[in-house]
């Protein structure tokens, strides 16, 4: 299995004009007690970004990655950074591999360097204005022909609440429809919805928008149809945007549309009709399947 980001793209390495490396040290032992009792910080700049990228190549194409030569299978790496204000922040990295089938990230750490004090281990923190960071990364790649590392490219943003608490996001083929339902327990200045569809879970484009419900303390439900799904796997995303038009990206679901089949519409008379008329209907399909049911 290739390494993704969150979907981490394997590709040739870069080169980075008059920038290098500040390796630690090998063990993670030496490296937390340098850094600790020598408050070290790195050479190399931890970058914001304003949003979980979405993929290598956009790391790579926007300034992020700094190539490592020659590529290795094990590596220890220290990025720093200033804050500019009180926040709580995610820090990950994107990285580029050479024939490798598996990597495994086996440490992340912050230190604060203005205080020498460790501030905490993973992806999440929070910082203090004014202070400058260094966090950590130790990672291997393994594989028959793996090469190991050849680009890595650190990031960091302000991890926003999100707005919603969901409770639920589900869909199900009906006839030649995909119905799509969500719940949500609490909402804080939630203005509206989208449904992103994609065939690919990569490239989404907007096929409904849904008002919510604003500020709500209480379980709300929400309904979208998507008339013209693709055959195969549709995958659904749900969006929220805020008051101030912030956007909240939430899960995906993938719901399967069979081959769409031909069919025809008649009253209960047995006259043609469309299921867009309300009143008792019978569906027949090209295949022979028989429906009967009354639409609303």
């Amino acid at each position: 299995m290739y390494p993704y980001i969150i979907l981490m793209l394997i590709v040739s390495s870069l080169s980075l004009q008059g920038q290098g490396f500040k390796k630690i040290e090998d063990s993670l032992f030496d490296s937390n007690l340098r850094l600790n009792s020598a408050c070290d910080t790195s050479t190399l700049l931890l970058k914001e970004i304003s949003y979980v990228p979405d993929s290598y190549e956009f790391l790579r194409n926007n300034q992020y990655c700094y190539s490592i030569v020659p590529a290795s299978n094990s590596i220890t790496y220290s990025f720093t950074f200033t804050s500019v204000a009180d926040n709580f922040i995610y820090i990950n990295s994107g990285y580029s591999v050479l024939s490798c089938t598996n990597v495994n990230f086996l440490y992340t750490g912050l230190y604060d360097n203005t205080t020498c004090q460790f501030v905490d281990e993973g992806y999440s923190f929070g910082i203090i204005e004014g202070h400058t960071y260094t966090w950590t990364l130790m990672a291997t790649a393994i594989g028959r022909f793996c090469q190991g590392f050849n680009a890595i490219c650190p990031y960091w943003f302000v991890d926003i609440p999100l707005v919603i608490e969901l409770l639920s996001f589900q869909g199900e083929t009906q006839d030649n429809l995909i119905n799509l339902c969500w719940t949500t327990a609490t909402e804080t200045s939630s203005d509206y919805f989208v449904i992103e569809k994609s065939s690919d879970a990569i490239n989404f484009k907007e096929v409904s928008r849904v008002k919510a419900s604003g500020n709500s303390s209480t379980a709300k439900n929400y309904k979208a149809i998507d008339d013209k799904p693709y055959e195969g796997n549709n995958y659904y995303r749900l969006v929220e945007y805020d008051f101030n038009g912030v956007r909240h990206e939430y899960t995906i679901i993938s719901v399967y549309y069979p081959h769409s089949l031909e069919y025809k519409v008649y009253d209960i008379m047995g006259l043609p009709t469309t299921l867009n008329t309300p009143g008792f209907k019978i569906i027949k399909y090209e295949n022979g399947n028989v429906i009967r049911k009354f639409i609303n």
